[in-house]
């Protein structure tokens, strides 16, 4: 947040209020480089237990199709298998790294050649996520999970997600990013794949797997912008497991499934730690919380933390709808 608005916003609060999220913030940002010299050359990826794994989606799963396919359902797909978004009024935009973008307001950011490369990680990540690139389809081009893709603006993925600054430049709109990284057109695209020829079918589903490698290896839990916002983490869960279910019938590699149930289970780790329920209030962010985690407690096989996660999501579910929609 910039001077200006630190100033308009502080005038809104009384002076304790200002000082205790002053002193929040700092302590965040501080706590966040600390930890971030002490975990660096250690790894964020979860090591999953032994009896761990993808459970077997809800019965009717494999029956589901659109009654009518969208006539612009195939043009779409394209622009998602191209790696062009157009999100919170971008426009058509490919997301890849070194891009120039356009833009925003009189400002624009230019990333130039900082978004190279496994070593953009911290040190103690860089192993996992090069195997975990390895599973990639030869030729597969990357997407830049940092950027705001219509500023430029890029965050940096070696840095604890806590330690992050955001809407402290001008022009920038770290929603951009947010946006994307939730993954909402990943369903589509496997939607679309039970309805088309077998060529595209495979193109579709292929490219679903890739972009959630792609987001896995890029993105190493708790790091970089994509991690800062619970509701998102747990928004992309949501839409990682359908997108699991309605390719699960076609029998997805083994290595992906492995990869995806490791990232799952840093996803609920990460949502049951960090849940938005502090403050006068629950909003949408909280409920958005509960769901996501509900969606990953179904998604894996049954152990004493995924049931335990499924038992708080399902009562916390049906009491915040019930709070919050009377």
């Amino acid at each position: 947040m910039s001077l200006g608005h630190l100033i308009t916003y502080g005038r809104t609060l009384s002076f304790r209020q200002a000082a205790k999220k002053a002193i929040a913030l700092a302590a965040r940002r501080s706590g966040a480089a600390v930890r971030g010299v002490f975990l660096a050359n250690r790894s964020s990826y979860p090591a999953v237990p032994s009896e761990l794994d993808l459970a077997a989606p809800p019965p009717g799963f494999d029956l589901i199709r659109l009654a009518d396919r969208p006539p612009h359902a195939t043009a779409l797909a394209q622009r998602y298998l191209d790696h062009q978004f157009d999100l919170l009024g971008s426009g058509w935009v490919c997301v890849e790294p070194g891009a120039r973008y356009a833009g925003f307001d009189g400002h624009r950011y230019d990333v130039g050649q900082q978004t190279r490369g496994p070593d953009r990680l911290s040190p103690g990540n860089r192993v996992s996520a090069q195997r975990i690139r390895k599973l990639l389809t030869p030729g597969y081009r990357p997407i830049d999970w940092q950027v705001d893709f219509r500023s430029g603006y890029r965050w940096r993925e070696d840095r604890l997600s806590a330690g992050l600054a955001f809407g402290h430049e001008p022009g920038v709109d770290i929603k951009l990013p947010w946006e994307l990284a939730r993954l909402q057109h990943l369903p589509q695209l496997a939607l679309w794949a039970r309805q088309t020829d077998k060529e595209s079918a495979d193109a579709y589903r292929r490219e679903c797997r890739d972009q959630i490698l792609d987001f896995i290896a890029a993105n190493p839990p708790g790091y970089g912008v994509n991690w800062i916002c619970t509701m998102d983490v747990a928004i992309r869960a949501a839409n990682m497991v359908l997108t699991y279910w309605l390719m699960a019938d076609t029998s997805p590699p083994k290595d992906f499934c492995d990869a995806l149930t490791a990232s799952l289970l840093a996803h609920g780790r990460h949502i049951i730690g960090n849940l938005e329920n502090t403050g006068d209030f629950l909003g949408n962010h909280y409920l958005a919380d509960v769901c996501g985690l509900a969606f990953v407690a179904c998604a894996l096989t049954p152990t004493a933390e995924t049931t335990a996660w499924w038992t708080f999501a399902r009562d916390e579910v049906v009491k915040q709808i019930a709070a919050q929609f009377n």
